[in-house]
């Protein structure tokens, strides 16, 4: 923390530019920047392998501007020789740091340095165990719309390459996290049990949003946030006719301004300069959107249109051109790879046997916007799910045999009529068309959909007749008499 103290009234220090800070690093290479401030990160230096990384920013005054950032004035520089890619011991680390205040009018008054960890994985764990136990419905929204995307600002502002092992931890994390919210591990890529054809449709089809009938899982390892920083910070370093460059110091490495001028076409080649100058972080721009590419490839293929791709805003352009001006690039990719995803499971779930649980569920719901709803509701209190209602919600939706009855697969069924599958089957599909016994599936379902119809239908004050709210509260003879009715006119 930086605290400013003028003679003037109060004013503020302007968060510093993590993301370029890092791309300073790396692209003029620590060795050069570090000595240019007179700073050696090398190993004959330090112990480990460390990397110079300096923040910038410029004082602010009260109302939040810049005192006067054409002319540098209020500027603020915070550096470090920092441990690279390196777990550190418990011991005391020394970190050297360089201050560098110019153009201003105040005084140093406080620096404090925030040391965080890896740590995201664990957090998925605790928060998961601690909502669970509780509410299995509330810990699975806490997954899709918060743990997933906890570890979304480091992606961006790290390497891909010092992410890696970060991103696998992370999905490892959600998939144990999944599978204690909804009681089965539905992102098993070995599917329920051996020998099982297709065995990673269930968690491929987890992988898809909501809407294209999935589960909203999105693989860490497999999105692109780095790239859509870079994406956004390249064109500020460099300018452009309307806006002056953020850094002109790295033209010959990023381009210059006019690399974005209409008439240099920079839909095609804006890229071009910065690939030629072979960073790291260049190099790893290009391996990311190959990764990309390859990832479009792939679902293409299992799409059966591989031959004949549809036109994409995204894909058709030129690697020297990816991305620049389209927004949200990481949603839009990925929202195209996973409507061919979505297609190319329609095609496998035709391939599994016709009985097959996983089939059933997805070709009779996929398009259901009601079905697909159901995975993004938040917990409602007044109609709360209980664990095991919301387990068995979720496990009949993506096919996979239902936990709660594992102790009881093969024992018999007890009802008033005959059926030929009076057996308990992993799935509980002779459960739900029980008829003839009290509490069964059938019944209960019926009496659900009948009570919250009833229930709108007394709020519109419409009459009626079945339900709790309604008058008589019974369907019983409604539509036999209709159905003689009818014979008595034949």
């Amino acid at each position: 923390m930086l605290r400013r103290i003028p003679a003037a009234p109060a004013r503020q220090i302007a968060a510093l530019l993590t993301a370029l800070a890092l791309i300073a690093t790396t692209l003029l290479g620590s060795a050069t920047a570090a000595e240019a401030g007179g700073f050696r990160c090398g190993p004959h230096v330090w112990p480990q392998a460390r990397t110079f990384v300096d923040g910038q920013g410029w004082w602010r005054d009260a109302d939040g501007i810049d005192v006067d950032a054409s002319t540098d004035s209020g500027h603020v520089h915070v550096g470090a020789c920092l441990p690279d890619d390196l777990t550190m011991p418990a011991s005391t680390t020394v970190l050297k740091i360089r201050l560098v205040l110019h153009e201003h009018t105040g005084r140093f008054d406080e620096l404090v340095v925030v040391a965080k960890g890896w740590g995201y994985e664990q957090r998925i764990a605790r928060v998961t165990a601690a909502l669970s136990e509780r509410s299995a419905h509330c810990a699975h929204t806490a997954i899709f719309y918060s743990l997933q995307n906890r570890v979304d600002y480091v992606l961006s502002v790290h390497l891909p390459s010092q992410t890696g092992q970060l991103a696998a931890a992370v999905d490892e994390a959600l998939r144990k996290a999944y599978a204690r919210s909804l009681g089965a591990d539905i992102l098993n890529p070995a599917g329920d049990h051996p020998e099982q054809p297709d065995p990673t449709f269930t968690r491929d089809r987890f992988s898809l949003k909501h809407s294209l009938g999935g589960g909203g899982f999105r693989l860490t390892a497999g999105r692109i946030p780095f790239l859509n920083s870079l994406f956004n910070a390249l064109p500020a370093i460099s300018g452009s006719t309307a806006q002056a460059p953020l850094w002109p110091s790295l033209a010959h490495i990023v381009g210059d301004r006019s690399i974005y001028d209409k008439d240099s076409n920079p839909e095609e080649q804006c890229w071009t300069t910065f690939f030629a100058s072979e960073c790291r972080m260049a190099r790893e721009m290009k391996e990311e959107i190959a990764r990309t590419r390859h990832l479009y490839g792939e679902a293409l293929e299992s799409a059966g249109l591989a031959a004949n791709p549809p036109q994409s805003a995204v894909f058709d352009r030129p690697d020297e051109g990816f991305g620049y001006r389209i927004g949200k690039v990481q949603k839009r990719a990925f929202d195209e790879i996973k409507d061919l995803r979505a297609r190319g499971l329609e095609l496998r779930a035709g391939k599994l046997p016709s009985a097959d649980q996983r089939r059933m569920a997805f070709v009779f719901s996929n398009k259901d916007r009601y079905a697909n709803s159901f995975g993004e509701g938040a917990p409602v209190r007044s109609v709360p799910f209980s664990n095991e209602e919301f387990r068995v919600a979720a496990q009949s939706r993506f096919g996979v045999p239902l936990t709660c009855l594992k102790p009881h697969i093969n024992q018999p069924l007890e009802s008033n009529a005959s059926a030929p599958d009076n057996f308990v089957d992993a799935f509980g599909n002779n459960l739900k068309k029980l008829v003839a016994a009290k509490g069964g599936g059938t019944l209960k379902n019926h009496n659900s959909f009948q009570n919250t119809i009833s229930q709108w239908c007394r709020k519109a004050k419409i009459p009626h007749r079945g339900g709790k709210c309604g008058a008589p509260p019974t369907c019983a003879g409604l539509f036999s008499m209709h159905t003689q009715s009818l014979r008595d006119s034949l």
